[in-house]
Formats: C-alpha cells, sequence, structure tokens
C-alpha cells in the first residue's frame, strides 16, 4: 500500500513546513492543477508545482484537470522526474488518450488515468492494455477538496468498479494498479485495500486530524 499526501488540502502559506513534516511518512505527494475551464475551480500552477518538486525528493502524483493535458506534456512545462505519476482525465484527451499514454510513458512518467464518479468504467476498457495506473474517484466532485467520501451515493459504485477493474486485470493479466481518491480515512482503507486498490490519496482526513503525523503511521498500519 502507497500512501501520497494530497497538497490541495495543505496550508497554502506553509506548504515548505508541511511537505518536509510529513515527507518521511508518506510515499510522495498528490498535485491537483485545475485550469477553471474542465473544472470550476483553480489550483497550483507550473511555477508553484516546479517549486514543491524542488521541496522533496519525494515522488509527485502530478492531476491535471485542464482541458488539454497533452499540451503541458509536450511543453515540458512540469520538471517532472523518472517515475513521477502523470494523471489526466479521459475527456481530456480528445481522442488521443493512446498517444498521451506513449508519451508519458517515453518521458519515464508513470500514466494513471482519472474516472469520475458519473464515469462508465467500460469507458476506460479499451486503455487497460497501456495504461500503468487507473485511479477511482470516490467523491461527487472531485475539484473540491472539502468534499467528503459520500457513502449513500458513491460507495456502493466505487466498490464495484474496483472489483470490475481487478477482474478485468486478472482475465487479461495486465499491469495497472487501481489507487482510490476522495474522502479516504481510517474507516475505508482496509476494506479498499482487501478489494485491490494499491495506492490512495489523502487530504482532508488528514488535515484535519489532531496530528497529521501520527494520522499517517496510523493509516499505514492498517
Amino acid at each position: 500500500m502507497k500512501i501520497y499526501v494530497s497538497l490541495l488540502n495543505a496550508d497554502k502559506l506553509s506548504l515548505e513546513q508541511e511537505i518536509k513534516k510529513l515527507e518521511p511518512y508518506c510515499d510522495g505527494f498528490h498535485i491537483d492543477v485545475m485550469d477553471f475551464h474542465f473544472v470550476e475551480n483553480l489550483a497550483f500552477g507550473i511555477s508553484t508545482v516546479n517549486e514543491i518538486l524542488e521541496l522533496t525528493t519525494k515522488q509527485i502524483w502530478l492531476h491535471l484537470m485542464v482541458d488539454n493535458p497533452a499540451k503541458y506534456l509536450h511543453l515540458n512545462l512540469f520538471k517532472l522526474r523518472r517515475n513521477d505519476i502523470f494523471s489526466f482525465h479521459l475527456e481530456t484527451t480528445h481522442n488521443k488518450t493512446v498517444e498521451l499514454i506513449s508519451e508519458i510513458e517515453e518521458k519515464g512518467l508513470i500514466s494513471n488515468l482519472y474516472v469520475n464518479p458519473e464515469s462508465d468504467i467500460n469507458m476506460i476498457k479499451p486503455y487497460t492494455v497501456e495504461i500503468d495506473q487507473i485511479t477511482l474517484v470516490a467523491t461527487r466532485n472531485p475539484e473540491f477538496s472539502e468534499k467528503k467520501f459520500v457513502e449513500h451515493v458513491f460507495l456502493d459504485a466505487t466498490y464495484d468498479k474496483l472489483e470490475n477493474l481487478i477482474k478485468n486485470k486478472k482475465e487479461h493479466n495486465l499491469k495497472y494498479t487501481i489507487a482510490i481518491d476522495g474522502g479516504i480515512n481510517l474507516d475505508n482503507i482496509q476494506k479498499l485495500q482487501s478489494l485491490g486498490a494499491t495506492e490512495f490519496v489523502i487530504g482532508s482526513a488528514l488535515f484535519e486530524s489532531k496530528d497529521p503525523v501520527e494520522f499517517l503511521k496510523e493509516i499505514k498500519k492498517r
């Protein structure tokens, strides 16, 4: 199991201190980039992402909620390192998903495809041969960090999609791993892990806890 800290939930005025404090206890940091077009929010511009990259040696998970993620990759706008994660949404690839995955991997990055709660899991099946990692979003509006894991609406659907992807992976002997982003906490992580998820993005539960370091230590025991 790998745990990634969502910096969207961190104190933006103390990012360096937060990163240094949490770095020894997590596997990496998750950064949302939003353009106010694909999602109705703005977060983490290019310069800020590159400054964060200089603050840590841990793996960076870059989640692009933008209209054209390929543009950012073509122009090498982010100073990503080998084995950092480059995430995108199928709706933003303009029917060039395979080409984008190939370019991500040619640059030595890990390709990650995000699946929103309302998306049909079968839409991504054609790309599961090439993709390194698939992320299931477990909240209604992933662009807003204050949204919680909405159990009565999305919990069963998330579990169903996770089981579907595990079955697909086994049947076709595929390489992808499965991650969960949204509302992960001490209560639900164990079941999600038992079903086959191996990477988790944690934000609200971590930064709302009394002691984020102790929270990370505890969740790593699960």
